[in-house]
């Protein structure tokens, strides 16, 4: 009986404090983010693909991957002023032909 009111008190507090969190402030963090099967140009030479990402007032970009059509950024990137409701945007870019292959 103690062990099920001991698990009864930790969940009333995991509640209480879940109450107080602010999701509409929190921060967004893309990490390991890949694309596959990306088409190059006309002459079939393959991409040199980099992102544009969009979240609320910020903007980011990713390195350029050379000569790659399944490309794989690592690390993260952070968008610290997303609110709820905001969208992100994503756009994978050609350095070659300064043009987007892909919208998200």
């Amino acid at each position: 009986m103690a062990v099920l009111d001991h698990l009864r008190l930790v969940s009333l507090v995991v509640l209480m404090l879940a109450s107080q969190l602010d999701f509409s402030s929190a921060a967004v963090v893309l990490y390991d983010i890949h694309a596959n099967d990306l088409s190059g140009d006309a002459a079939g030479n393959r991409p040199d693909p980099y992102l544009k990402i969009w979240c609320g007032g910020s903007y980011e970009k990713t390195n350029e991957i050379g000569n790659n059509a399944n490309p794989q950024w690592s690390g993260s990137l952070t968008f610290s002023s997303c609110t709820q409701g905001d969208r992100l945007k994503i756009e994978v870019w050609d350095k070659d032909t300064k043009s987007y292959v892909f919208q998200l």
